[in-house]
């Protein structure tokens, strides 16, 4: 696609087109027509944020091929004549000397170019559609205007003459918010863009907040939102994910719009006191409930006239709901007020509810309306707390017991008060904000059992914000306090974290802390306080680590199948690492079944619970199972969750995460970048197992390359670490990097060591990977049976892109083996995998066996015939099936010696050398119909046909 980037550009900044469908069939109708010379013009309106910008979007990713100019209006622009054409020409003012003297000159005195006095808006207009016609010759083309609206007049007319004049493969899209108001554009066609359903705002909304909101105030969200998806995000944004459900932060996190800001300085001018107490006390009742407002306003002796003042302004409507008429005028009305303001009207609001109704929201209202210290306040913000706790309404808990700490007289009340708001701040993933409030902690007087409590909680948050030496430092002085406090429940949850910690710190761990660390874990104590899934997971893992891999993963199994047997949990269990090392558990013994369901389930608990910091490890863990099944889009997007959750609680970013998708990618150059990132970060951090996880990435990416030295050279030290959860990814890539460098005795001990696995866990995963292994290392007798079995098995355990890997690894041995037919089978079908799972080099790779086997992979794709042109591949199908030069060149209205040329190039690019290979290339010979199903475990689309002479029941010994 040739763009013409015309700066400044808007993008919008939420992509997402949910909700637009009946716009996108419009817009793709449009493109269609364009192509096919039926030019239109469109005018694209609606109100601002309603997702016009991003529609223009869809139509530039569209438009593949074409050639798209694209400008946007500028407030402030509008009063100078032609600044919109000038910016929409600049770039293409060298054909201006193939336009008419007339309206060359007009064209030439906009841009700058030679002076004289302002040509006519229809002068211009003309000379655009002539530039534009010109410039943009047989193929089609598409200027898409955006806010044009705020385009200085002269433009707006010239361009609107331009439009009626370009037809063919010419289209001209304007966006602005109201085509009526502007004469220039009434007689175009019109598409309106109309805002989200309920449903599709509620869904858009999902997106955005990864921690529960009371259905009330999601409800109310969506209503003042009005469908418009710009000011849903803006009112998600302005909230955050973590603060409380019913309170409106003092500082709102995003500014009104110009006009808003305005509207609402001009309102609270104008308003009578009483008025600018009902506005405050709209905005202060967080659910939208006219009655409790009303009932609150009456107490504050506001009358009728108030409410007919407030609602005359269109700020506000208070009957049948409350509702502002953008989300962010509640967040900004609130903010403005003064504090004694607030007081009176949660005041207000706290006496308007009945004892009964709503206990924690009335509690809530008089701890704001306190002036100083107050227990007994305090005391019912305490009991709201534990009341809430628990029911999906994290934030609301911790702010409820926040604001009952602050009103709290008693230093020890006080802090086991900020003590409880900071284990919730912890699990709903605000995880600096409960460092701040266990600063407080530190420092105060409490009972042995809390400050044990207080010290894990504290270095369990210190990791999950920094995750470095000093966070694990940590983590292990606690377990070793908690080993001799007395506490079984503290020490068994401390000890897992400090063995978590250990895990990533890896090869960067200082020895003499692993000791300390594992000196707290006493096996005979374990089960005696966790639960059983989690006792069983601390003993297999101080088996793993201790022992070593064999001896483990009986008790590896049976903690797994123990989490399984226990069922989806109602809430994810508080110790968070836990879940990730259950996780881990089920990879270790090869069962990627209990691995994804151990990670559904975890984030379906967390999602339901709001226990946000769960999220970005168990999304992780969804990802990289995706990923195991070649769903490689599915695991970005989860990846891309786990990102955004993790800035916005102020975790680790899981760049791992997305350096081994980029790596299975085959995008080498950006692996690269963000190898050297990650590991720039593990030895900045001391997290060794980032380390690790850089090494298998790379090597992913080298052996996908065929630059199997680098990638034998890269799994060196991962493999002699063995650390947990690496066997299924780290030993097939170092096996296939040995077996290629001529490593024979170190790939038979990764032979031996995938035996091992086989063995104990019995597991198709494992038994298919091993399969693959004998197959490497065998002789030509048996190496087929190995591969076709190998393959099958993998198939089985859903593991996509490894039994591509089987299938890519059997076709190469077949070609090498001179069985270049068969051969075709397995490659074209691993092709198909890499290409469809969207893992490029790889399916690079299998492309340019399948060339060197003599066939031409489909077209479109990122193999071999991705490099022929469109008028190439015509070329290539009619000289394979039969025809002369000459024959094509009078098909296509070439020379002959044209159609020469392209066939050198052709040949060039596929690797053949004459019309025989090209057209042995492009045949689908019978012995791959019937040998098809036995490879691919897939039936041929149509019955095979025997070539002429060949026997009947030929069917090859694949």
């Amino acid at each position: 696609m040739d763009t013409v980037v015309v700066v400044p550009q808007k993008r919008s900044e939420d992509a997402d087109l949910r909700g637009s469908a009946a716009e996108t069939r419009v817009l793709d109708a449009l493109v269609a027509d364009v192509r096919a010379g039926r030019g239109r013009s469109l005018a694209l309106h609606g109100e601002s944020g309603t997702g016009k910008s991003r529609l223009l979007d869809h139509l530039e990713e569209r438009g593949g091929g074409m050639r798209i100019l694209r400008v946007n209006g500028v407030a402030g622009e509008t009063e100078l004549p032609f600044a919109a054409v000038q910016r929409l020409c600049a770039p293409l003012h060298g054909k201006l000397g193939h336009l008419p003297p007339t309206y060359r000159d007009a064209l030439a005195v906009v841009l700058g170019l030679r002076d004289g006095p302002v040509p006519s808006p229809v002068h211009v207009g003309t000379a655009v559609a002539g530039l534009l016609a010109r410039v943009g010759g047989a193929g089609a083309m598409m200027c898409l205007l955006d806010d044009a609206h705020l385009m200085d007049r002269a433009s707006r007319t010239s361009l609107a003459v331009a439009a009626r004049r370009c037809g063919g493969r010419t289209a001209f899209v304007f966006a602005l918010p109201d085509a009526a108001r502007f004469g220039e554009l009434r007689r175009f066609e019109r598409l309106t863009v109309l805002g989200l359903s309920a449903p599709e705002a509620h869904a858009l909304l999902a997106t955005r907040l990864h921690a529960p909101l009371d259905p009330r105030v999601r409800d109310r969200m969506v209503a003042e939102a009005r469908g418009n998806p710009r000011a849903l995000l803006d009112a998600a944004r302005s909230i955050g994910p973590t603060e409380m459900a019913f309170c409106t932060p003092d500082e709102p996190r995003l500014s009104l719009s110009a006009d808003w800001e305005t509207a609402l300085n001009t309102a609270l001018h104008g308003l009578s006191a009483p008025a600018r107490d009902l506005l405050v006390l709209a905005a202060a009742e967080p659910f939208g409930e006219s009655v409790t407002v009303l009932r609150a306003a009456e107490r504050l002796g506001i009358g009728r006239d108030a409410v007919d003042e407030i609602e005359a302004t269109g700020l506000l409507a208070l009957t049948p709901h409350v509702r502002f008429a953008t989300p962010l005028l509640r967040t900004a009305t609130y903010a403005r007020a003064a504090v004694a303001q607030r007081r009176r009207i949660h005041a207000a609001l706290a006496g308007g509810m009945p004892t009964e109704e709503a206990p924690e929201r009335r509690a809530w209202h008089r701890g704001q309306a306190a002036v100083t210290l107050d227990e007994a306040v305090a005391a019912q913000l305490q009991d709201a707390a534990e009341l809430t706790d628990g029911l999906a309404a994290g934030a609301t808990t911790a702010a409820l017991w926040e604001l009952a700490a602050s009103l709290t007289p008693d230093r020890q009340t006080r802090a086991l008060r900020l003590l409880a708001g900071a284990r919730v701040r912890h699990r709903t993933g605000s995880l600096r904000q409960a460092l701040h409030l266990l600063a407080d902690v530190h420092t105060a007087p409490l009972p042995a059992l809390e400050r044990a409590q207080a010290a894990v909680l504290l270095a369990q948050t210190r990791y999950g914000v920094h995750r470095d030496t000093a966070a694990v430092r940590s983590l292990n002085e606690a377990a070793r306090h908690a080993a001799v406090s007395g506490h079984r429940h503290i020490r068994d949850v401390s000890a897992l974290d400090a063995l978590t910690a250990q895990i990533f710190a890896g090869r960067l761990h200082p020895p003499q802390e692993a000791v300390a660390g594992a000196a707290g874990m006493r096996t005979e104590s374990y089960g005696t306080q966790l639960p059983e899934t989690r006792a069983l997971l601390l003993q297999a893992l101080h088996t793993r680590t201790r022992h070593g891999y064999g001896p483990a993963v009986p008790l590896l199994r049976r903690a797994v199948d123990a989490h399984l047997a226990a069922g989806l949990p109602s809430q994810p269990h508080p110790d968070t690492n836990g879940n990730w090392l259950l996780c881990h558990a089920a990879v270790d013994v090869w069962d990627a079944a209990a691995w994804e369901t151990i990670a559904e389930w975890t984030v379906a608990a967390a999602r339901a619970t709001g226990a946000t910091s769960v999220l970005p490890a168990a999304l992780v863990h969804q990802a990289f199972a995706d990923l195991h099944r070649g769903r490689l889009d599915v695991a970005a997007a989860r990846v891309s969750e786990a990102e955004a959750i993790s800035a916005t609680i102020g975790a680790v970013s899981p760049g791992h995460a997305v350096l081994t998708l980029t790596a299975w990618r085959g995008d080498r150059d950006r692996t690269e970048a963000l190898a050297a990132a990650c590991r720039r970060d593990a030895e900045a951090r001391g997290e060794g197992r980032l380390l690790s996880t850089v090494e298998y990435a790379q090597a992913v990416l080298h052996n996908a390359l065929g630059d199997y030295a680098r990638a034998f050279e890269l799994t060196g030290t991962a493999m002699a670490l063995d650390e947990p959860a690496f066997r299924p990814w780290l030993l097939p890539e170092r096996l296939e990097a040995a077996v290629r460098t001529g490593h024979v005795q170190e790939a038979e001990a990764v032979a031996e060591r995938l035996a091992t696995c086989a063995r104990l866990t019995d597991t198709d995963w494992a038994r298919g990977i091993h399969l693959r292994a004998l197959a490497l290392l065998a002789d030509d007798t048996r190496a087929d049976a190995l591969y076709r079995c190998s393959a099958e098995r993998l198939d089985v355990a859903g593991a996509e892109l490894q039994a591509a890997r089987t299938r890519l690894l059997w076709g190469e041995w077949l070609r090498r083996n001179s069985r270049t037919v068969l051969a075709r089978i397995p490659l074209r079908a691993a092709h198909e995998t890499f290409l469809g799972a969207g893992a490029r080099a790889f399916a690079e790779r299998a492309a340019g066996e399948l060339a060197a086997a003599g066939f031409l992979p489909e077209s479109g794709v990122s193999g071999t015939r991705a490099a022929l042109t469109a008028q190439e591949e015509r070329i290539a199908r009619a000289v394979a099936g039969g025809a002369t030069t000459k024959e094509v060149a009078t098909a296509l209205v070439l020379s002959p010696r044209t159609i020469d040329a392209h066939l050198r190039s052709i040949f060039r690019k596929l690797g053949v050398s004459s019309r025989r290979q090209l057209r042995e290339a492009s045949v689908l010979p019978p012995e791959e119909l019937r040998s098809r199903v036995e490879i691919t475990g897939r039936r041929a689309s149509s019955p095979p046909r025997r070539r002429e002479g060949s026997a009947p029941g030929h069917a090859g010994t694949a």
